[in-house]
């Protein structure tokens, strides 16, 4: 039995999430001295929408949020808890899967890391803006299927700038 890193307690965060054409995304993450690496599909679901829901319940107040991003075959899924006694962090519980042919996903804890929860959001909400701004060049957005996250990113924008300048 392998025993996990501890909780990383860092500022050192950032991630680079790129549209690829036909229905994938790559992303990068880099936590403290950390890097990850996912090609995402969009076939099993809607990873921006997913992001943006979560990233919303966090800026409402909720006290965890989860969302799962598949690849072929596996995925991740990030889980981020509240810190009960400093409520203006979260616990980001990073998992890696492997799924194959149906089977019971195996989850990994790849990484743990306590983060302030708006440098959370916004990180990801530039890496979104971004998206959108690109998605506005119809060239770039017809091979990525962007339509349903143009409809949808003003109004999840609205509420993350109202928390942010809270």
């Amino acid at each position: 039995m392998t025993i996990p890193d501890p909780i990383l307690r860092t500022d050192v965060f950032d991630v680079l999430l790129t549209p690829v054409p036909y229905g994938w995304s790559d992303l990068h993450l880099h936590i403290a001295e950390k890097h990850f690496h996912y090609f995402i599909t969009h076939v099993f679901n809607d990873p921006y929408a997913d992001l943006m829901q979560s990233l919303l319940d966090l800026a409402a107040g909720k006290n965890e949020s989860e969302f799962t991003w598949h690849e072929e075959p596996g995925g991740c899924t990030f889980r981020t808890n509240k810190i009960q006694d400093q409520h203006h962090k979260i616990k980001v519980s990073l998992y890696e899967f492997n799924e194959l042919c149906g089977c019971i996903p195996d989850y990994r804890l790849a990484c743990c890391f306590e983060i302030r929860t708006k440098q959370w959001i916004i990180i990801f909400y530039l890496q979104l803006k971004k998206i959108f701004l690109l998605f506005q060049d119809k060239h770039f957005a017809q091979p990525r299927g962007g339509e349903e996250f143009l409809r949808t990113f003003h109004s999840f924008e609205m509420a993350v700038l109202k928390y942010i300048n809270k």
